[in-house]
């Protein structure tokens, strides 16, 4: 039996993670025998924090002046005068699109062809960060603790048959049922950060995290053979990851304020490997249920790509905030852990995500601040597939209140031709 190894790629999110649409009919020769999920929103470094971060298109790093600094930037955390309680309540809507590379494969025989891009789709509502800072130096030196949390489920299913193969007249059918199901697909981390600053101009700080991946995902493919509307034979394949895994990560990052209203901000944020249990059954049933099994035990690797990111912001003196970033992703991490026997059609190169973002601050003199942004950011191409295209350009919109200096709420929302994505933020300053 053939050895296998499956590679997952993410979008998201994302989400993680795009979505599309494309006709396409076996280019790369697609080998029988060979199987991969590919999951492209998920292994996307989608970083969908905090609502007003995602209100200006995620072009945070050069602000970072709230609880989620300790993700993006955790150099800004010197920035919060006060303690600090951070929550986000997620909603997400997706849809995306994957390669179902068994199908491609028998879609050159003789049953019924079946869609070789299937799609993916659900809503997801969850709690996706929760953090805690402390300034132990007023604007010199602060500590973050918190918890980010992605979560999933889908499944697709296709079943077309039976129809009559060959001549009718030898009054055979057969029937193909594809399956692909996300029983459970949850991301914890958990991170420890701080910041320090030197001279009341430039920050820098670190963040050590515990990633948790725990995973549940099969895909399934059924043939049955009927002769005379009679089952004659059944084969099956099945892939299951099933699972957890655990890694430690890092991230760094820098701010620097050389004059009044002007921020720069930089950070590397490592991704994380994970290694989770993989079986991969090959089963065939003669009429009487009689049943032939082989099973091959593995593990599949999960990498998430490195990101570098540089960002200005300049904030006026009637009210206006302007970002715009740069986000550097080592998409070609995704190419190493490419399923053997599938030759992808395109190289994945590491890409560029250009983010930019605007806000406007309305003041009251009863201490009531009121926020209004927009922003965009895109996101390049990164599946190795020519029949899926993962490069999305995204639009975001937010608003924001603060209340005598201590309670703030935050709503942000971006959304593309296949994903809408919502944050709400609760902030409490002690």
């Amino acid at each position: 039996m053939a050895s296998y190894k499956t590679s997952i790629f993410l979008m998201s999110c994302v989400f993680v993670f795009g979505a599309q649409d494309a006709s396409w009919s076996n280019p790369n020769q697609i080998n029988s025998g060979y199987w991969a999920l590919h999951i492209p929103f998920d292994l996307e470094p989608f970083e969908t924090l905090g609502g007003r971060s995602l209100g200006m298109g995620n072009a945070f790093i050069a602000i970072a002046d709230d609880s989620t600094a300790a993700v993006i930037n955790p150099a800004g955390l010197t920035e919060i005068q006060r303690m600090e309680f951070t929550a986000d309540l997620r909603y997400s809507s997706y849809k995306t699109d994957y390669l179902d590379t068994y199908t491609a494969s028998n879609n050159v025989g003789l049953g019924p062809d079946l869609e070789e891009i299937g799609t993916f789709d659900n809503d997801i509502t969850d709690f996706s960060f929760i953090g805690l800072t402390l300034p132990l130096v007023s604007g010199r030196m602060a500590a973050s603790l918190y918890y980010k949390n992605s979560s999933f489920e889908a499944a697709d299913v296709q079943d077309v048959g039976p129809v009559s193969i060959l001549d009718e007249t030898l009054n055979l059918q057969q029937q193909n049922i594809s399956r692909k199901e996300i029983d459970e697909y949850q991301k914890g981390v958990f991170g420890l950060a701080g910041a320090v600053n030197y001279d009341g101009f430039f920050s820098v700080g670190a963040t050590v995290n515990l990633e948790q991946l725990n995973a549940g995902l099969s895909e399934q493919w059924t043939s049955n053979d009927f002769s005379n509307n009679t089952l004659e034979a059944t084969t099956e394949y099945e892939n299951r990851i099933e699972g957890d895994d655990t890694d430690i990560t890092f991230a760094i990052g820098a701010l620097y304020k050389p004059v009044q209203g002007i921020s720069i901000g930089v950070s590397y944020r490592k991704g994380a490997n994970f290694s989770i249990a993989y079986t991969s059954t090959e089963t065939i049933c003669d009429p009487l249920s009689v049943c032939d099994r082989i099973s091959e035990d593995d593990n599949v690797t999960f990498d998430i790509p490195d990101v570098w990111g540089a960002g200005i912001a300049w904030k006026t003196l009637d009210g206006w905030l302007f970002s715009a970033q740069v986000d550097m992703v080592e998409y070609s991490a995704l190419q190493d852990s490419t399923t053997e026997g599938i030759t992808m059609d395109e190289t994945i190169d590491d890409g560029l995500i250009f983010r930019f973002g605007v806000e406007k601050s309305f003041y009251r003199a009863n201490s009531s601040q009121y926020q209004l942004r927009a922003g965009m950011f895109s996101v390049p191409d990164h599946d190795g597939f020519q029949a899926i295209d993962s490069d999305r350009m995204y639009y975001t919109l937010g608003g924001g209140v603060t209340l005598s200096k201590q309670i703030e709420l935050n709503v942000g929302t971006s959304f593309s031709e296949d994903m809408i994505d919502t944050l709400l933020s609760f902030s409490y300053n002690f």
